[in-house]
């Protein structure tokens, strides 16, 4: 097991020996944590750390994304809440920070919010549902194509 600490007294435990049986544990222990005082961008910051050493690729934008779900937000609007300073609610936090614990574990992002994006469409998504890949989205593009070349065609 390896421990390490970041700013903000974020600790995040990881299983770098290749054990399975025990997900990494994320604490998010800093006075700031308080709702009074809790900014969007503090917590967004204190997940990022948390998901960088987690190994999660893009942690900044899982992060956005995350928040957004919880606050009903687009991502461009997590950023505007950004720059004004916006505070976060105790169950904002809270259900916040339940989510990034999940993402630590390497949980799909669409399986957390339950979403994912695929063409123009928002598909549902959860648990037992394969995730669509860009690459997929790309064949279906060029089957639509190859479709619609052929109905031209006649």
């Amino acid at each position: 097991m390896d421990a390490r600490s970041f700013p903000a007294a974020l600790t995040v435990t990881n299983c770098d020996d290749g054990c399975s049986e025990r997900p990494p544990a994320v604490t998010f222990e800093h006075e700031r944590m308080d709702a009074v005082t809790t900014t969007l961008r503090s917590l967004l910051d204190d997940a990022v750390a948390a998901l960088a050493a987690a190994g999660v690729p893009d942690p900044r934008i899982d992060v956005e994304l995350l928040a957004g779900h919880v606050l009903g937000l687009s991502r461009g609007g997590v950023h505007a809440a950004i720059v004004t300073d916006r505070t976060v609610t105790d169950e904002q936090r809270a259900e916040f920070r339940g989510l990034v614990e999940r993402r630590v574990t390497r949980e799909p992002l669409q399986h957390i919010t339950g979403r994912a994006a695929f063409r123009s469409l928002d598909l549902a998504v959860g648990p037992g549902v394969f995730v669509p890949r860009p690459e997929t989205e790309l064949l279906a593009g060029l089957a639509i194509d190859a479709l619609r070349a052929a109905a031209s065609a006649e």
